[in-house]
C-alpha cells in the first residue's frame, strides 16, 4: 500500500544540482479524477505514480514518457498548452 519511491542525489557533487534533492507534484495525469504523483529526482530518474483509486498506487513513467527527465530540481503541473489535460513541466 502507498508509494515505494527513492530520492537520491548524484555520484559526483559538482556543481549544485547534483547534491540537491528534486521536488514533487501531485495532479491528475490520466483524467480520472484522482490524484497521480510525480517525484522529481537530482539523480536523473524520476518517478510517476497513477493513482489506483484503492489506497494504492503503481509507478507508470515509463509508460507516460517521463523516464528520463534530467537532473530534476523541481516540478510543477498545469494545463499548459491549454487542450483541457495537465502537463508536467520540470526544472
Amino acid at each position: 500500500m502507498g508509494v515505494d519511491a527513492l530520492s537520491t542525489s548524484g555520484r559526483d557533487i559538482e556543481y549544485i544540482v547534483e547534491g540537491s534533492i528534486g521536488g514533487s507534484a501531485f495532479f491528475d495525469y490520466d483524467n480520472d479524477a484522482r490524484l497521480d504523483l510525480y517525484f522529481a529526482n537530482s539523480a536523473g530518474h524520476g518517478a510517476l505514480f497513477r493513482n489506483r483509486g484503492d489506497g494504492r498506487f503503481e509507478e507508470t513513467t515509463a509508460t507516460a514518457g517521463v523516464s528520463e527527465s534530467g537532473y530534476g530540481m523541481g516540478t510543477v503541473a498545469a494545463d499548459y498548452d491549454q487542450d483541457g489535460d495537465h502537463d508536467l513541466y520540470i526544472t
